[in-house]
């Protein structure tokens, strides 16, 4: 851990426990003295009072004020990333049904199986679902509205973006996985007042959460109940060792000699030992694109979209370097047709062009109508919406209409989707997406030899200047 210097830039890391929150600053890739806080949630205020209360001693370090120990820096703060214990949440296993084929009716199913579960379902809670492959059961969280909103309020209070809402046993199912090699079928999390197993084969995809008062929270309960899951569950019943990851502020007893359970530690870099283990939990898991995440991740900058935006780029040079070798033999063949003697007492007959001196001009005109192609517009116009699972994997210009009436343009996409309704919905986006004015489905086919059996199509799009 450090001080940070003046004008540095810093991301602010928040774990909502069970009873406690706890937040920290990173800058550099270190954490940055004096800004580790933990309030303890009370029963009769709630998660949003605790909240405030952290945010509120933050920034009174930030700002240097008399009488409390400030962070002696001017950082500010850009990105928030938080981890929220699935006590707060809602999680269910939805089974594969026919209402997954619809993004309208996905979500009213996903609400349907949690209130199923037991689960109050507010409507403005925010239903997210995790990227299972076609055809099988679904992982589905429910965030509630209050704490989304005291979140928002938080990231406001700093000018910051809120860039990952994530449960805490998704990030730790995934940070330990990633350790083991993929070798992990279930997990126990155990934190203060809060004991998760997590299980799932190659994903995540069910969460048992047991709460209690921290004093509870112990080996021997771990055990105890482990037993019992044993026995309720036939199939835990072949799993020799139970991986344990302790998030408790104390450390945990070592495991006794029948070896039942397995204690795994999180990756620890220099200076970090003083920091809470959620907050490692928290930076660790920071920077990865999760689809339950409760905020919307930008979407990066794939292999297919770097290819769409080279194939543009050389295209355009091509085209450039045509037209001007084009433009070029015209002003030549121009010179020596204004050159040529004129003949006295001869009638001037009409000049006839011959096909290749035809086929010449049509080709200048042809680049320079390619020329003022607004590929840029085009190829944002392009870019999918975030809830629409298409990926484009060309775009053919050739199409063009050099008609002098007609003042519009076609192009050509090749694009896979998900699903045949993500592929009839992009095409509808095309149809009344600005400057294309329509759009029309030419063919589209199943690629068997996928895996997920995607959807290859290719769509005509006008586009009018």
């Amino acid at each position: 851990m450090f001080r940070a210097k003046r004008g540095e830039y810093g991301t602010l890391f928040i774990t909502i426990g069970a009873e406690r929150v706890e937040c920290g600053l990173v800058s550099r890739g270190g954490w940055i003295a004096n800004s580790l806080l933990t309030y303890t949630i009370e029963s009769d205020h709630g998660i949003a009072d605790a909240l405030v209360s952290v945010a509120g001693q933050l920034q009174s370090k930030l700002r240097q004020q008399p009488g409390t120990e400030a962070i002696e820096t001017s950082i500010t703060i850009t990105e928030v990333h938080v981890l929220v214990a699935d006590v707060w949440l809602s999680a269910a296993e939805m089974p594969w049904s026919v209402a997954l084929r619809r993004a309208d009716t996905t979500e009213a199913a996903a609400r349907a199986q949690l209130n199923s579960a037991g689960f109050e379902v507010m409507p403005s809670d925010v239903i997210k679902l995790d990227d299972a492959p076609f055809g099988q059961p679904r992982l589905v969280v429910a965030y509630p509205a209050t704490l989304l909103s005291a979140l928002s309020v938080v990231a406001r209070q700093f000018n910051a973006k809120l860039a990952s809402i994530l449960p805490l046993g998704a990030a730790a199912w995934s940070q330990v996985r990633q350790q083991l090699h993929d070798e992990l079928t279930i997990l126990a999390i155990m934190d203060e007042g809060l004991l998760l197993i997590v299980q799932g084969s190659g994903r995540l995809t069910n969460v048992t959460v047991r709460t209690g008062s921290g004093g509870e929270i112990s080996v021997q309960t771990l055990r105890e109940w482990w037993q019992r899951l044993r026995f309720r569950m036939p199939h835990l019943a072949q799993t020799d060792k139970l991986s344990v990851l302790n998030l408790m502020p104390s450390d945990m007893s070592s495991p006794d000699a029948n070896k039942e359970l397995m204690n795994v530690e999180l990756p620890v870099q220099p200076g970090d030992k003083e920091v809470p283990r959620t907050l490692q939990l928290a930076a660790l898991s920071s920077g990865r694109s999760v689809a339950i995440d409760a905020v919307g991740m930008s979407q990066p900058m794939t292999t297919a979209r770097w290819a769409v935006a080279a194939a543009a780029f050389l295209l355009s040079a091509f085209l450039v370097v045509q037209a001007w070798q084009t433009t070029a033999r015209v002003e030549v063949f121009a010179d020596k047709m204004k050159a040529a003697p004129a003949t006295k007492n001869i009638v001037q007959r009409p000049i006839s062009w011959s096909r290749e001196e035809v086929s010449r001009v049509q080709a200048v005109n042809e680049a320079i109508r390619e020329l003022n192609l607004p590929i840029s517009a085009l190829m944002l116009a392009l870019q999918p919406p975030s809830d629409i699972r298409v990926a484009v994997l060309g775009v053919d210009l050739a199409g063009t209409n050099t008609s002098k009436l007609d003042q519009s343009s076609a192009v050509k996409i090749v694009a896979e989707a998900r699903s045949s309704v993500d592929m009839a919905r992009y095409v509808g986006f095309l149809a009344v997406r600005k400057p294309f004015i329509r759009a029309y489905l030419l063919q589209h086919e199943i690629v068997e030899s996928a895996p997920l059996r995607p959807y290859r199509f290719t769509v005509e799009a006008t586009w009018s200047e």
